[in-house]
């Protein structure tokens, strides 16, 4: 609820509130993932529980880091300060304290007269200049982001350079060691996703082609390490069908890879220059293809597209200029249906899918009809009513009461309310879930929610539905209260007071208790 959200951002402000804090953070977390890896463990629910654990607080590591390198939260923070931050961030790292443990690559050798001399290995040498290369490399890239600076060819020719590609042509499948580092450390890639597709105006755009492919190049790498680390771990190494674990693997190499990210990238910069254009799902990959047509196919098949698309997307919907646009009746349909699609077959992109729909309801285009405003309004909402059927019930309808008791009926008004709740309640079905009662249960209960649904303009059938749903909240309630505990008094009392404000003539749809 909102109590663990509030926990958990006060936990990373503390965190990240000093030097001392952070760096004591980081150590605590890699000892909590080294005694589990050290740990052995029976398959079965304690070895899932534990597996997750890891998994949450690798991604605490990732958040903290980011935090540190790049603050969104502190919008008055100086250029200054900021490096700092992420000095201390980078510093503290392992690609900074991995050079300071080297040892020199020498190796002692016995020659003919039986002296010791010191011979420097070239092939070891060359390794560890890469070694080091790469992670100078990736400090630079992420320094750069933190201040708003451009990633420089300088930076790209140092990541990209491998003495080594002929002796390690896996590293065309696999990533090699920087797709390694690149996925330990997301916010590289992040950076480099901004730079290609953030929209013409924005600062940290790329402009030159031949910058645009070495990101490309650098994007896919990461790709192929986390392909390679995701089969790794579902690959059964005593199984005999090859075949099949075959294709879990990625099967583009990296040039190829890159060509599908850059074309992206065009893609979306002549969608930026359009009026408008068509998305679907049943497309295959051809060339005569519209231009909406070929970003839904790459979007759909190829995940950092679909995140590029929503990374240019947040940037260019949001602020005044985009809805007095005169291209914004005929390209928002378009990018909301994009977005649809992408939050259907990309999981982990719900949450931005989320936040751009919440943009565009704060969206008042004054020189439309109300009826086009409306329209655009209410396919904002059947997104969201999508999303509470893909695991996000519960962030949706907290953010929606939030902004009916904050705005009113600026963003929402009451038909929209009316719009929003009836196709919810043509998706939700019994049993539900305390968490989920808490959730819908204090939307429901807002003012100008509980006026919009008591009004005439509300269908009757709507409303039977809605009494009969409040009936299963206080079923949950009462049912949780008696075997688990999970629920509380109070809500208890947020059920008896949904009653009281829907029930009124329509009382005979409650279940009747019997007296015992």
């Amino acid at each position: 609820g909102s109590h663990v959200d509030l926990l958990v951002k006060d936990l990373k402000r503390t965190c990240t509130s000093t030097a001392y804090t952070y760096l004591y953070s980081m150590e605590i977390l890699d000892q909590l993932i080294a005694r589990v890896h050290e740990k052995k463990v029976a398959s079965g629910p304690k070895s899932i529980a534990l597996r997750r654990s890891v998994r949450k607080w690798r991604r605490l590591k990732e958040e903290l880091e980011e935090h540190m390198v790049k603050d969104t939260t502190s919008s008055d923070m100086s250029t200054l300060a900021r490096k700092r931050r992420a000095d201390i961030a980078l510093t503290m790292s392992e690609l900074h304290q991995r050079q300071r443990r080297r040892i020199d690559p020498t190796v002692t050798m016995t020659d003919e007269g039986g002296c010791s001399t010191t011979t420097t290995i070239a092939h070891t040498n060359a390794s560890e200049r890469r070694r080091y290369g790469i992670d100078s490399g990736i400090i630079a890239l992420l320094k750069k982001y933190s201040i708003g600076t451009l990633i420089d060819n300088n930076v790209a020719e140092q990541l990209l350079y491998n003495p080594y590609e002929k002796e390690c042509p896996d590293d065309d499948r696999t990533g090699g060691r920087l797709g390694q580092l690149m996925v330990d450390h997301p916010l590289t890639v992040k950076a480099l996703l901004k730079g290609l597709f953030l929209p013409e105006f924005a600062s940290g755009k790329l402009k030159s082609l031949d910058m645009k492919l070495k990101c490309s190049k650098l994007v896919a790498i990461a790709i192929l390490a986390s392909e390679k680390r995701i089969y790794d771990g579902y690959v059964d190494k005593d199984s005999d069908d090859n075949e099949t674990q075959e294709k879990l693997r990625c099967q583009l190499k990296r040039d190829e890879l890159a060509k599908v990210i850059l074309s992206g990238c065009q893609l979306v910069e002549k969608v930026e220059t359009m009026v408008g254009f068509v998305v679907t799902e049943d497309v295959a990959e051809t060339d005569d293809l519209s231009v909406g047509r070929q970003l839904s196919f790459l979007c759909i098949k190829h995940a950092p597209v679909a995140q590029g698309f929503l990374l240019w997307a947040t940037e260019h919907c949001n602020g005044k200029e985009f809805p007095a646009s005169p291209p914004y009746p005929t390209l928002a349909p378009g990018v909301l249906g994009l977005a649809r699609i992408i939050a259907k077959h990309h999981p982990f992109s719900r949450q931005d899918v989320m936040d751009l729909a919440l943009i565009f309801l704060e969206h008042n285009h004054t020189d439309l009809s109300y009826q086009k405003m409306i329209a655009l309004k209410e396919q904002c909402l059947r997104l969201l009513l999508f999303l509470t059927t893909q695991g996000l019930a519960a962030d949706v309808y907290k953010i929606i009461d939030k902004k009916i008791r904050q705005h009113g009926s600026s963003e929402i008004d009451s038909s929209l309310m009316r719009y929003f709740i009836s196709g919810a309640l043509e998706i939700i079905r019994p049993p539900v879930s305390v968490p989920f009662v808490r959730s819908m249960g204090k939307m429901l209960s807002a003012k100008l929610c509980v006026d919009a649904l008591n009004s005439q303009y509300f269908d009757m059938k709507k409303k039977i539905a809605l009494v009969k749903l409040v009936s299963y909240f206080s079923d949950a309630v009462t049912e949780e209260m008696s075997t688990f505990s999970g629920a509380t008094a109070r809500d208890r009392a947020l059920t008896a007071s949904l009653k009281s404000a829907y029930g009124g003539g329509l009382a005979m749809f409650f279940p009747a208790k019997r007296k015992v």
